[in-house]
């Protein structure tokens, strides 16, 4: 659990600093990955290749951290991206009740 508290402490920085990860998760990871002191540059198939050398926390880890705080924190939360987030969740239920392949 304290991998999970200093994961927190992490992305809650990055949050207060960058507008753009509070709606973005790609770009919330790679802020998180910077903050960890991750090399950027690095070719992304090197990183997720060797995740567990590098001790790369999972991005589904990030997201859910992400939720976390914005859940807690509203002054964290980017709500014009929470709109189209709605839309595109509606979307997916319209999907998901439809028939497959036809």
């Amino acid at each position: 659990m304290t991998h999970l508290k200093k994961l927190e402490e992490i992305v809650l920085a990055v949050l207060r600093r960058n507008l753009v990860a509070r709606s973005d998760d790609f770009i919330l990871y790679g802020g998180t990955l910077k903050e960890m002191g991750f090399d950027l540059s690095t070719p992304i198939s090197q990183a997720l290749m060797y995740h567990e050398y590098y001790k790369l926390p999972s991005f589904a880890s990030v997201t859910r951290v992400r939720r976390k705080i914005q859940e807690q924190r509203k002054d964290l939360v980017d709500y014009t991206k929470k709109t189209i987030r709605n839309k595109a969740q509606s979307d997916y239920k319209d999907y998901n009740r439809s028939d497959i392949c036809q």
